[in-house]
């Protein structure tokens, strides 16, 4: 398995303006690939648009089965549905016989998650899942992550991780650090994750 600094360096790399393997929703939504050792590792970059907004504030939970044919899947926010949905494809054929882990930050975090659920649920599980403070996805607990690793954080006081006010999020781990709207920063994560 890849190591939490491999991981927080593959999330921040997706933000250095190089083309994604993969992108969807109007460009809101991408996705890089790198290979760290034996695992492909699947990076999704966080906000960095105005369509990215679009799919943070569109919180309404939506039933997986109305979207797609997972029925087994808890309700789920669904701008970052609609995200998954626009990359999903593309990561399915990427990862398909691969050990592979599912890694985002912000957006990017959320979409990884919704990402790693759908595909576990087929029968292609990740290694592990690195969140960097992501929003919260599920209404509950997917059942299809039962036993997969998900390694998560929430630097200072980033309201991002707390919200929507659902019940199921993922355990993150919670550094000291700014408590503004700078703790939500990628450059943290790569500060404190040595």
């Amino acid at each position: 398995m890849i190591s939490p600094r491999d991981a927080v360096l593959a999330a921040a790399a997706t933000y250095g303006g190089g083309k994604p393997d993969f992108s969807g929703y109007g460009g809101a939504v991408n996705v890089f690939l790198s290979q760290i050792g034996d695992t492909l590792a699947v990076s999704t970059e966080g906000t960095h648009s105005e369509f990215g907004w679009v799919l943070d504030f569109d919180g309404w939970p939506a039933a997986a089965k109305e979207q797609v044919a997972h029925p087994t899947l808890p309700p789920v926010h669904r701008g970052f549905r609609d995200a998954t949905l626009s990359v999903i494809d593309g990561v399915r054929q990427a990862v398909k016989g691969k050990k592979w882990c599912a890694i985002g930050h912000s957006l990017g975090g959320s979409v990884a998650l919704d990402m790693s659920a759908l595909l576990a649920d087929e029968g292609n599980a990740p290694e592990a899942i690195f969140l960097f403070a992501p929003a919260r996805v599920f209404l509950d607990a997917p059942d299809a992550l039962a036993g997969v690793p998900i390694v998560g954080w929430r630097c200072g006081g980033d309201i991002v991780p707390m919200v929507p006010s659902w019940d199921w999020r993922p355990i993150l781990m919670h550094f000291p650090g700014p408590n503004s709207e700078t703790a939500h920063g990628i450059q943290n994560f790569l500060d404190f994750i040595k």
